[in-house]
């Protein structure tokens, strides 16, 4: 990989790392506006699945020295940067955005999330091998949260996942 390329590819790992802790930060806040215990583990799920994204982009800071490309910065340094993100000062505008309600959750698994589904595909082939290894759950996560957003939109919060897969 050319320096160029190593600069582009950790670029787009820290914004990713960032993304994903920065998710987690505005989902926290919404916990309790949930409608029900099914809206609350939603919610739930979806941030485990950031968190477990994240830790595999903080994994790919840590696992190779990135510092010829990186102006010096260490791996363990790019991580305490990105947990040190707070809402406001995340790599990427959508995720620092305070969230007001709970309906904040169903507009970001409708068209936030969606379009990191899209930046995960393009991920899937990256000559970086470890980079598109990680990105596939995430895509199938994505998914599932889609089905739990559209049902939300329906005006169905109750109903089950499986309905919603058979209307598409």
């Amino acid at each position: 990989m050319t320096e160029d390329q190593a600069r582009h590819l950790l670029a787009i790992i820290k914004a990713q790392a960032s993304t994903e802790f920065g998710s987690i930060q505005q989902h926290a806040g919404t916990i309790d506006r949930a409608g029900d215990d099914q809206d609350r583990a939603w919610v739930m799920r979806v941030m485990a699945e950031e968190l477990r994204h994240g830790y595999q982009m903080l994994h790919l800071l840590l696992s190779k020295d990135w510092s010829h490309v990186s102006g010096g910065v260490t791996g363990p340094q790019m991580v305490e940067e990105i947990l040190s993100m707070t809402t406001g000062n995340h790599v990427l505008d959508a995720f620092n955005l305070d969230y007001d309600s709970f309906m904040d959750n169903i507009t970001f698994a409708a068209f936030i999330d969606r379009v990191g589904k899209y930046q995960l595909t393009m991920q899937k082939v990256c000559a970086y091998k470890p980079s598109p290894t990680a990105c596939r759950p995430c895509c199938a996560r994505r998914r599932s949260t889609w089905r739990r957003a559209s049902s939300r939109c329906a005006g169905s919060p109750s109903a089950p996942a499986r309905a919603i897969r058979s209307r598409t």
